[in-house]
């Protein structure tokens, strides 16, 4: 199945060396056909969006950055948000908006 053998190769990547956003935008251009790019990178702009969200304006691009690594790996390979995700995302980013942990979920599905 296609599906998983992308998924198999995300992680492969993903897991190498801990996860960094630049990581996550290098797979998404490599792995990607063209056609599918623009809409990747609407994406990963939504994430970002998401990520402002929920750190709040005060914090500095390194929490940003580290927020959208944790939105992007919470919501990986998931098609709604649960109590699972809504925890991890609580114990980092207290409180946050449930719009911004939808986008991320709409995002990365």
């Amino acid at each position: 199945n296609d599906t998983r053998t992308k998924r198999l190769k995300q992680q492969e990547i993903f897991g190498r060396d801990g996860l960094t956003w630049q990581k996550i935008v290098q797979y998404f251009t490599q792995h990607l056909e063209k056609k599918d790019q623009p809409a990747a990178t609407l994406e990963l702009k939504n994430i970002l969006q998401a990520a402002k969200q929920i750190v709040g304006m005060d914090y500095g691009q390194d929490t940003i950055e580290s927020a959208r690594v944790l939105l992007f790996k919470t919501f990986h390979n998931k098609d709604q948000i649960g109590q699972e995700e809504t925890r991890a995302i609580k114990q980092m980013f207290e409180p946050f908006p449930a719009s911004a942990a939808e986008l991320s979920c709409a995002a990365v599905d």
